[in-house]
């Protein structure tokens, strides 16, 4: 046992050091503290997490975590979780090491039910599972993490048991640093990180950003300057420690220094002019600007500083049908209609859907509605493909038959209809026809009524 205790602790140190984990990681690891996991806790120790509907909670909170496509930010989906099925849903989305990503949730109307917010880093290789990063506090739906290394993150959303309704989710990736040169922008990079230096035999490790002599070279971020020297690479150059970040940023070839070792500068501060000296005397004036963390030596500037992408659009599409029914346009019968894995006609399609196929709407973003099939697939569906549910035709029943809760013969009979009586449909999938009978909307066999 001793030995399997520290072939454990010895895997986990290794992970730290090859950057794999981080120690909130490993912390969460061996001590999950979450506002979930304490709710879990109260489940469990109340009995409840033993009932069909205590372990469908569970399960559909793990569940979820191996689903999705990867979404691309900034992002806006208006959704709604039925309180009276336990679910949870999670999202993708892809960031870089000097990106901040915000998440937040925003429940409609407000509520005070239990919203857990847990964020996850997805797994890289088959067979792992997601690595808990950080959760909301309890009563808080929102969550900010800046990563030390690119990948990809699940933001996973669950409401208590026998709680939830309409909810809008925000997610937003920007930069860490302020632009490190007064009135310029990625326009004025003119050389970025990994370029070839010295006919190939260098990468370089840094942006150049080109601007006039003289103009201001700002702190990007608030830190100590750790040193103001003069060398034959980079000239007079400049180190700003971010101890925050636990990295060093590196000003290079300035005209003019204009702070002191072990000043303390707070972001937008001017710590030097833009120039041209050490080996940059034969270029235009540019600022050499480069990030070093320790233990990884010199990192991409790039995602520190580049801008967000724009603010993230609210839904296009009939929002009232969040929650409802629509179904997908066309002949009944034709194949046209594709579900794909996220909001944009690049994405891959998971399926081609039938025309007149019911739809159960669960979110809408953009132009787009996230729906679930008949045969429970999720996916998107572009809101232009789909229609409102109305009825097609009406029919008298041929024989009596059962009502049934999925287009399936071993789906739940809801009730039996005699021969005669009379049906709207409204949709049809998987030979059978989505009716509206009695007030309440089912599945019967497509022969019952032609």
């Amino acid at each position: 046992m001793r030995r399997w205790v520290i072939v454990i602790l010895l895997s986990i140190a290794a992970g730290f050091w090859l950057g794999r984990l981080t120690i909130a990681e490993i912390t969460d690891a061996f001590f999950p503290t979450t506002p979930r996991d304490a709710y879990v806790h109260t489940l469990a120790s109340a009995g409840v997490l033993e009932t069909a509907l205590g372990r469908q909670w569970a399960r559909s909170g793990e569940a979820v975590l191996e689903q999705g496509a990867v979404l691309a930010t900034p992002f806006r989906e208006s959704g709604y979780l039925d309180p009276a099925v336990p679910a949870a849903v999670a999202y993708r989305f892809r960031a870089r090491a000097g990106q901040r990503f915000a998440v937040g949730v925003r429940i409609v109307p407000p509520s005070n039910a239990l919203i857990f917010v847990d964020l996850f880093r997805a797994p890289t290789e088959p067979g792992e599972a997601p690595v808990h990063v950080l959760s909301a506090d309890s009563g808080v739906t929102a969550v900010e993490y800046e990563p030390r290394r690119d990948g990809e993150f699940i933001v996973r959303v669950q409401p208590e048991l026998l709680r939830g309704g309409r909810y809008t989710l925000t997610a937003e990736i920007g930069p860490t640093l302020a632009f490190p040169v007064s009135g310029a922008g990625v326009p004025n990079i003119q050389s970025f990180w990994g370029d070839a230096r010295d006919g190939g035999a260098r990468d370089h490790h840094g942006l150049d950003i080109f601007a006039p002599r003289g103009t201001p070279v700002l702190a990007a971020t608030d830190g100590r300057v750790s040193s103001v020297r003069t060398t034959g690479l980079g000239g007079n150059v400049v180190w700003l420690r971010d101890e925050r970040r636990g990295t060093s940023i590196y000003y290079a070839h300035l005209e003019r220094q204009l702070v002191e070792r072990g000043a303390i500068v707070r972001q937008g501060d001017t710590l030097g002019l833009v120039g041209n000296s050490g080996n940059a005397r034969t270029t235009p004036p540019h600022l050499h600007f480069g990030i070093y963390r320790r233990g990884s030596g010199p990192v991409d500037p790039l995602p520190f500083v580049h801008p967000s992408s724009g603010v993230p659009r609210d839904p296009a599409v009939d929002v009232s049908a969040v929650g409802g029914w629509r179904r997908t346009v066309g002949a009944t019968g034709s194949t046209r209609v594709p579900l794909r894995s996220a909001p944009t006609d690049q994405s891959p399609p998971l399926a081609a859907l039938d025309g007149r196929s019911p739809l159960r709407v669960l979110a809408a973003t953009g132009d787009w509605y996230r729906v679930r099939t008949p045969d429970g697939r999720q996916g998107y569906i572009a809101g232009r493909l789909t229609e409102p549910l109305a009825p097609i035709r009406t029919s008298a029943l041929v024989d009596s038959v059962p009502l049934r809760d999925v287009p399936h013969d071993r789906g739940v009979e809801i009730a039996r209809l005699p021969a005669g009586e009379r049906v709207e449909v409204l949709g049809e999938a998987a030979g059978h026809l989505y009716v509206r009978v009695r007030g309440r909307q089912a599945w019967v066999s497509r022969g019952a009524a032609p």
